[in-house]
């Protein structure tokens, strides 16, 4: 879910109070290699010459690691292009992580959409998985990757499942919450929402199965679904629709077997002005990565943030958002460093007229060089 971003300038002591508070949130550990990356939004919906144009762009910027997504069947997708275009990044050298979809029961239509008020496309709910289709569908598109070569960076299973515009198991209009572990485990009026969750787990359990026959593949790691951020359990302020908590949602999932299932946690958060000060970080720390690492549970994959610049217009206006990305950049660095962050993916490359894309007016810019650098979390 990107969110509308504010921005402070650098104070002082703020790195200080930050490595501070993460060290209370996690102990020290030894991280590793982070996976540094960025997000290519829909390039199957790019005609191929375009496709190529943007394979050269990336390879051209010292990318070496990107997120895309691969829609089923039952989303009215053929994947077979889809296919092709994966071949064509990993020949370029670009490593991928999938973001695969269940295939949902094609008895059963998704949510109409509502384009106003609420600008939301057709969903459907997660409580309508097929999972013999979905094993299908995984196995197949998996196997044509094995038999290619074609390692994977990893496999995020879905996208911001715990939010209205992407699951069609939310009322349209809704209570305008932000619901809580105890709200999906009780509240007769979000019992779809739990049960989408129940099948959810059932379709990760299809896929690590299909995982244990492949080669190539067979240790790539399995992420959940990128979790929308938006704040603190109770009023969702300014709307009326609902959101599960990443908390709660996490929370709820591993109660159902999710920590057996997947080897680290999606999560999205466009909160990132701000992060020098230091009630911004642990905030941040507190809620939206509250639930990444420590004792028995698993590191978090950040795979969308981002912030827009100042203008449209060419050159971009890129020196607010070169600060911010700085002062983000020093704050993943000690979630990585405690253990809590394993990678990070830029939202997004390049969309036409998108003030938050990292390439713009034909160029990378200054932020976007240093979002992607491979020291990102070093």
């Amino acid at each position: 879910m990107r969110d509308r971003d504010r921005w402070c300038r650098p104070a002082g002591a703020w790195r200080a109070l930050l490595v501070a508070g993460l060290l209370l949130a996690s102990p020290a550990v030894q991280a590793g290699s982070g996976i540094v990356g960025v997000n290519v939004t829909n390039p199957q919906w790019l005609d191929r010459a375009t496709q190529d144009a943007v394979i050269q762009q990336l390879v051209r910027s010292g990318v070496t690691t990107i997120r895309i997504p691969l829609l089923p069947p039952s989303q009215g997708a053929n994947h077979e292009p889809s296919i092709d275009l994966i071949k064509r990044f990993s020949a370029a050298g670009l490593r991928i992580t999938l973001n695969l979809y269940p295939v949902f029961r094609a008895d059963l239509p998704p949510r109409p959409a509502h384009p106003k008020p609420h600008g939301l496309w057709a969903a459907h709910g997660y409580s309508a998985i097929d999972l013999p289709e979905t094993r299908a569908f995984t196995q197949s598109v998996l196997q044509e990757l094995d038999r290619q070569a074609i390692k994977l960076a990893a496999i995020e299973v879905a996208n911001e499942i715990n939010w209205t515009q992407f699951n069609g198991d939310f009322q349209v209009p809704g209570r305008g919450r932000i619901i809580s572990l105890d709200e999906l485990q009780h509240d007769a009026r979000v019992r779809d929402i739990a049960r989408g969750f129940q099948a959810y787990i059932g379709a990760l359990r299809e896929i690590k199965a299909v995982r244990a026959l492949l080669t190539v593949n067979r240790t790539t790691p399995i992420i959940s679904a990128g979790l929308s951020d938006p704040g603190t359990v109770g009023p969702n302020t300014g709307s009326d629709l609902d959101v599960v908590s990443p908390v709660a949602t996490i929370q709820y999932l591993k109660s159902l077997g999710l920590d057996d299932l997947v080897d680290g946690y999606g999560i999205h958060t466009y909160d990132i002005a701000g992060v020098e000060s230091a009630d911004h970080a642990d905030r941040l720390v507190r809620r939206t990565f509250s639930f990444c690492g420590g004792e028995g549970g698993k590191p978090c994959w950040l795979t969308e943030w981002g912030v827009d610049t100042q203008t449209a217009t060419c050159p971009p206006d890129d020196r607010r958002r070169v600060a911010i990305v700085n002062n983000w950049r020093t704050f993943m660095r000690e979630l990585h460093r405690t253990g809590k962050l394993q990678a990070s993916f830029y939202y997004t490359w390049s969309v036409p007229n998108d003030k938050i894309s990292l390439f713009q007016c034909d160029q990378l810019t200054k932020s976007g060089a240093i979002a992607i650098a491979p020291d990102v979390l070093n």
